[in-house]
Parts: structure tokens; C-alpha cells; sequence
């Protein structure tokens, strides 16, 4: 059992509403019974581990499942193998986790669109919530809204008096609809009463470099990925979509601090695996890829890149994504979001 005062400071970690995450908490432990309290057979691996990544090769779900898969190939004896599935924006791949054996040989990694999928894609082949089964979170990295150096906003306080005073005027740049930079970007625009034209790209490279040569004013996207360009000096941070500020950029305000009442907005990567897999599985997966996780070989260069490694019991990561389904869907009610 989860104790009272590590449970309380996940949910701070994570950003999570404590009401909500503790009610899909309940709900989690009220579900599994008497299997919660009976994960004490170990499970090994007798055969190697498939970890499927619904994206192409070479981004971070891909690049986070690789190294991962190494680690963990040396502490469990067999080999760990990353597929590939691509297809329908990370739909395909999901759905082949959904439908995989659930006896801890195939597992797989999803991201926050994996929750905001469900609000915006009811139709959706598999249920987000219940068709899998959360073994840990991996790390979070906030989104910072960074302009061309020859913007003319200076701070995220001249930008907002810039968009009220021209409604639909300025566009905002994300790395696609539903991206947690879409969500940033229109949370922001609710918190702040102003009117600003989405333009989704597909992905953030293409939307960073459209800033960087002036097409666009200024985008949303995930620290990690414009860090360099900051540290370059091609673009100019506003604001970070963070509870707190980040030691790599300590003179960029969160939201909060300039008045601006969103809730954070990261971008997530968890491990999940098909519904009903073995309790004594998801708890080796679990204790073998935190301590991948907690390796400073793999903490120490997400950290310099702005990201956080974040891991926790598959309890607590069930009822997380469960409550970022449902912020995701107030979300996508107030901002009347719709992907065509």
C-alpha cells in the first residue's frame, strides 16, 4: 500500500488535482481488490520483451524506449526489443499495445496525447482508461512560448496587451493538434481573454524553424526541443507553462507568476501495457525500468534538457492518466477545441 505522505507528493510532483487523482486512486485499488495486496510471486522474463512505440524511429518516445530497452535487456536476463508502429498519429501502435497478450512480454510507451486522444477522438478503437494497464511514468517536459528576437512583444505582459488590443491578429504556432502545445496555447488564450489564430504544424521542427526566419511570430513547444534554439539565441522565451521556473532558463516567468491562471502543461511519457497483465509482471517491469529511470546515465542528460524524470507505483500512474483524461476534456469543452 501506497503511504499517505508519498501518494500526497506524486500529485504535487505531477500537477495533479489531489481530489482528482486520489478519487481515480480509490477507484484504481477498489478495482484490483485483492491483487494489490498479493504482489509478492516474482515474475521473470523467460522469453525477450517487445517495447512498441507508435512512432517513427528517431524521436523522443523512440530515442526514451531505446535506451530504456538497454538497461533493462543487462537487469532482466532477456533481450528487449523496440518496434516501431507508426500509423494515425500514434493510433495504430496504441491500439497494438491495447491488443497485445497480456502476459508482460509486450508492453509499450505512450505520451500525454495518449489522454488527450480520448477528448478529442471519442471514437476512438480502444479506451485509453481501461484497456491498459500503467506500469510508470518515465518524465514530463513543460512548453515555453518562445517569439522571433525581432518580435516586438518584449514580455508575455506586452504580448497580451498586443493580442487585445488586435483580436485574430497574431498567430501561435504548435507542434500539432491535440500536441500538449496546443493545449498550452489554448489555455492560455481562455486565462488571458484574448483572441489568437492557431496554426498546427506537423511536429515542432517545422514550427520552430517558421519562427526562426520570421514566417510566424512565435510558437508553443516543449523546452526540450527549443532549448538550443534559446541557448542560440534564434528565438526568445516568454513563458513556461510550469509550476515553477526552470533552473535552465531562471529569467523566464511561469504563468502564474504573470497573472495567468492555467494549470501546467507538460508533455508526458509513461509505459503501459495491455489491461489484465499479471500483477507480479507489472511489478518487475516497474522495478526494472525505474531503476533504468533513476540512472544517472539516463537522468542527468534529460535534466539538462529541461526534462524531469518522473516515475511512480502503476497504481498511482493509472489513476494519473485517468485524471488527465478528464482535465483534458474540460479542456477541450471550455477552449470549444475541434480537429478537423
Amino acid at each position: 500500500m501506497v503511504g499517505a505522505e508519498k501518494f500526497q507528493a506524486l500529485t504535487v510532483h505531477l500537477g495533479v488535482s489531489r481530489r482528482v487523482v486520489l478519487g481515480g486512486f480509490a477507484a484504481v485499488l477498489a478495482g484490483l481488490g485483492a491483487d494489490v495486496s498479493a504482489v509478492h510471486a516474482e515474475w521473470t522474463p523467460q522469453k525477450p520483451i517487445t517495447i512498441i512505440v507508435p512512432y517513427p524511429p528517431g524521436g523522443t518516445s523512440d530515442r526514451v524506449a531505446r535506451l530504456l530497452a538497454q538497461g533493462m535487456s543487462k537487469d532482466l536476463g532477456q533481450s528487449v526489443i523496440v518496434e516501431n508502429k507508426p500509423g494515425a498519429n500514434g493510433i495504430t501502435g496504441t491500439q497494438a499495445i491495447a491488443g497485445a497478450e497480456p502476459d508482460g512480454y509486450t508492453i509499450g510507451i505512450v505520451s500525454s496525447s495518449h489522454a488527450s486522444t480520448a477528448a478529442l477522438l471519442p471514437s476512438l478503437p480502444f479506451d485509453p482508461a481501461g484497456d491498459f494497464t500503467g506500469i510508470t511514468p518515465t518524465m514530463r517536459v513543460g512548453t515555453a512560448l518562445v517569439v522571433n528576437p525581432g518580435f516586438e512583444a518584449k514580455t508575455i505582459q506586452e504580448l497580451i496587451a498586443l493580442a487585445k488590443a488586435n483580436p485574430g491578429k497574431y498567430a501561435f504556432g504548435t507542434a500539432g493538434n491535440g500536441q500538449s502545445s496546443h493545449f498550452a496555447g489554448e489555455a492560455m488564450k481562455l486565462a488571458a481573454k484574448v483572441d489568437m489564430t492557431h496554426v498546427p504544424y506537423k511536429g515542432g521542427a517545422p514550427g520552430l524553424s517558421d519562427v526562426i526566419a520570421g514566417q510566424i511570430p512565435m510558437m508553443y513547444n516543449a523546452v526540450s526541443s527549443v532549448m538550443p534554439s534559446i541557448e542560440a539565441g534564434k528565438v526568445r522565451p516568454l513563458v513556461v507553462s510550469l509550476e515553477k521556473r526552470l533552473p535552465q532558463l531562471p529569467d523566464v516567468p511561469t504563468m502564474i507568476e504573470v497573472g495567468i491562471a492555467t494549470d501546467p502543461v507538460y508533455e508526458w511519457y509513461g509505459i503501459v501495457g495491455p489491461a489484465k497483465m499479471p500483477a507480479e509482471a507489472v511489478k518487475t517491469l516497474n522495478v526494472a525500468l525505474i531503476k533504468q529511470l533513476k540512472d544517472p546515465a539516463f537522468a542527468d542528460p534529460m535534466t539538462a534538457q529541461g526534462i524531469e524524470v518522473v516515475t511512480s507505483t502503476p497504481e498511482e500512474f493509472d489513476a494519473f492518466v485517468r485524471s488527465e483524461i478528464v482535465r483534458f476534456k474540460e479542456l477541450v469543452a471550455a477552449a470549444n477545441i475541434k480537429i478537423e
